[in-house]
């Protein structure tokens, strides 16, 4: 037993050469662990190697790259020759010259005087000419300290005006009228009357044929024009219109608008008050020649006007109704079939939508439906009065449309520009 004991002791100190299976009790020898290594190193050793030599075998060989010809040397240029140094003096004191030369033209640009000078008529004061010239009386008083109102001579007397009106001198030709002048040089009919001392005791003199006279033009820089919408805009250079011929302005703070607006309301007014008269003395009727109220237009340079809503570039004008009562004059007063003239009112906005182009009238629901059966039963067409009016319909469509609190002046919105559209 002992013997058996040390055999399989034996056995189990040396498990790398002899293996019992427990189970079968079988035994096998286990090949060396030194040849198993080695084995596993050849086939690592293999592998990389044979993979080398199929790479280079597949890859082409690569063709040797052509050498690059050398490219030719640049001619040298030749040598300027040096300027003398004469030359090079006259040149740079030719330049200063020019230099000085231009500052002097900029400095006789801005001392240039802006004013125009003013020789006083007969008839004439402070008042009638601010008013002629768009300004105010203080600034002429401003303008001209030394000059004392009460003893200007006339003929011999100056006035400073600060204006961007300028003359320019005009022969008249055959068949040409102040309002004719006026509208071809877009000036008002004041304007040319005050610069030329037409006016003599409440009298306007005759232009005459081939007589030269002064027309006030105004410059490019100086037109008013309107920037944004008449709800959130600005007025740019506003000009400002005073009481005039046929015409009462309550208000001239409060009437800055645009060259085209104040063009426009001239026209119209003059045109009324002729027509009127062209038929007072055609049929023999005596309709009154009416005196046109001129209510807000717009502040100086635009912008929020309370408590309108809209009146901020000097587009929309307020205008009375026309009175037919002398107690109702120069004022805003509230409509009804009695004190107001229907046909001269008619006549003044068909010349804004025909003449002016207009875009928008507001007026109350009640004076528009007396309004459109006058034109009706003055044989309009009923197309023309299906564009213009609202009435007798709802729908916001129209030129003249229906508004609260027009019931004692029209709202007129006029073009940025004097355009005129085909079929009004």
């Amino acid at each position: 037993m002992r013997s058996l004991l040390s055999i399989l002791f034996c056995l189990l100190l040396i498990p790398g050469f002899v293996h019992q299976d427990v189970l079968t009790g079988s035994v096998y020898a286990s090949p060396p662990a030194a040849e198993d290594g080695a084995s596993k190193a050849k086939a690592v050793d293999t592998k990389p190697a044979a993979a080398k030599t199929a790479a280079k075998k597949a890859e082409p060989a690569k063709k040797a790259e052509p050498t690059k010809k050398a490219k030719p040397a640049k001619k040298a240029e030749p040598a300027k020759k040096a300027e003398p140094a004469k030359k090079a003096k006259k040149a740079t004191k030719a330049k200063k010259k020019k230099k000085k030369k231009k500052k002097k033209k900029r400095a006789k640009k801005r001392t240039r005087p802006t004013f125009y000078r003013y020789v006083i008529g007969p008839g004439d004061t402070f008042y009638s000419i601010a008013r002629a010239f768009n300004v105010t009386v203080k600034d002429l008083q401003r303008w001209n300290k030394k000059v004392n109102s009460r003893t200007m001579q006339p003929g011999k007397t100056v006035l400073r005006i600060k204006t961007p009106l300028r003359p320019i001198r005009y022969t008249v030709k055959r068949g040409d009228s102040i309002r004719k002048i006026a509208k071809k040089f877009r000036c008002t009919q004041d304007q040319f009357i005050w610069m030329n001392h037409l006016r003599r005791h409440g009298k306007i003199k005759r232009i005459i044929a081939g007589k030269s006279y002064q027309v006030p033009v105004m410059k490019k820089k100086f037109i008013a024009v309107a920037k944004g919408s008449p709800a959130n805009g600005t007025l740019r250079n506003g000009q400002q219109m005073t009481s005039g011929e046929g015409y009462y302005v309550r208000n001239p703070r409060e009437t800055w608008g645009t060259t085209n607006t104040i063009n426009q309301l001239n026209k119209c007014f003059t045109k009324v008050r002729r027509d009127i008269r062209a038929r007072n003395k055609k049929y023999g009727t005596k309709q009154t020649v009416p005196e046109f109220v001129v209510g807000d237009i717009s502040l100086k340079r635009g912008g929020a006007f309370p408590p309108h809503k809209s009146h901020q570039n000097g587009l929309d004008v307020d205008i009375a109704y026309v009175a037919n009562s002398k107690s109702n004059r120069r004022r805003f007063f509230r409509v009804n079939r009695r004190n107001m003239d229907v046909r001269a009112t008619w006549d003044l906005m068909t010349c804004f939508i025909q003449e002016s182009n207009a875009q928008l009238i507001l007026v109350d629901r009640y004076i528009q439906k007396m309004l459109y059966q006058h034109a009706k039963a003055r044989n309009f067409k009923p197309s023309t009065l299906a564009k213009w009016f609202q009435y007798p319909r709802r729908s916001r469509t129209g030129l003249i449309r229906d508004s609260k609190g027009h019931d004692d002046h029209m709202h007129v919105r006029f073009p940025k520009s004097a355009k005129k559209v085909a079929g009004r």
